[in-house]
């Protein structure tokens, strides 16, 4: 079998469940087929019996370290109908950044940033809005971190906040990451 991205899997089902389902739900449509069922039933069908998702996924797809700064690109996935917010997005260890101290941008470039003067440095404003089946870029960056805490357990973490547009309630989710030398 091939291997496939996270976002390939459908409504995150593990990989491995995906062959069997996926024979089910062919063996139910041609079933469905044999008994007159028209191909748009059969989609609607298949659609109802495949479950919705309800929360983002996040990905950790690069970080480093750059002119004494760490850089975390981490990558939003709204894996469902709805379209989505993510409504606050903070980084929570290291616990000393204050936040002015984290730049937070759209993409995953890594931006050419002045940090000698903190009032040029623009940060991405919230909430931000993220399509359905669509997916957004966010990439930190905050001065590198030192001491026995960070270079004997080089991670950290961050913490946010998102509305499915289909729900009553906001929920929040904890992102880790590497931290790069």
């Amino acid at each position: 079998m091939n291997r496939k991205t996270k976002t390939q899997l459908h409504y995150g089902r593990s990989e491995q469940n995906q062959p069997q389902l996926l024979l089910e739900y062919l063996s139910a449509a041609v079933a469905a087929g044999e008994f007159g069922k028209t191909a748009i039933e059969i989609s609607k069908n298949l659609k109802n019996a495949w479950p919705q998702a309800d929360k983002l996924e996040t990905f950790v797809i690069n970080s480093s370290l750059v002119n004494e700064h760490h850089f975390v690109s981490m990558k939003f996935f709204n894996p469902s109908d709805h379209g989505a917010y993510i409504e606050t997005f903070k980084i929570t260890i290291p616990l000393k950044l204050s936040p002015k101290e984290v730049g937070i941008y759209h993409d995953e470039r890594k931006p050419k940033i002045d940090f000698s003067d903190r009032k040029k440095v623009n940060n991405l404003e919230f909430p931000r809005y993220l399509e359905p089946y669509k997916n957004i870029t966010l990439t930190c960056c905050f001065p590198k971190q030192t001491g026995t805490q960070y270079t004997n357990n080089p991670y950290g973490a961050a913490t946010y906040t998102y509305s499915m547009l289909n729900q009553k309630k906001e929920k929040e989710d904890e992102v880790t990451f590497r931290l790069r030398w």
